[in-house]
């Protein structure tokens, strides 16, 4: 359920793809744009699916971006 919605922000900095862990990708405590994933319902069908990928800077907000609380067991 993670398309469609609205765009759900992931850890993850925003670099091209292919994607290599050692490019610091996963640095929680870096500085620069994050990604978002999914797609809002302000976006239209093609962006609305998991393998969309946007950024944007974690301090903005939007109306069509949210995010997903998880916890793992």
């Amino acid at each position: 359920d993670i398309a469609g919605n609205v765009w759900e922000w992931v850890s993850s900095f925003y670099l091209p793809y292919p994607y290599d862990a050692r490019y610091g990708r996963e640095d929680l405590e870096g500085d620069g744009n994050r990604t978002l994933r999914g797609g809002s319902w302000l976006e239209g069908a093609p962006f609305i699916r998991v393998a969309s990928r946007h950024s944007d800077d974690p301090a903005s907000w939007s109306y069509n971006i949210g995010f997903r609380c998880a916890l793992t067991p």
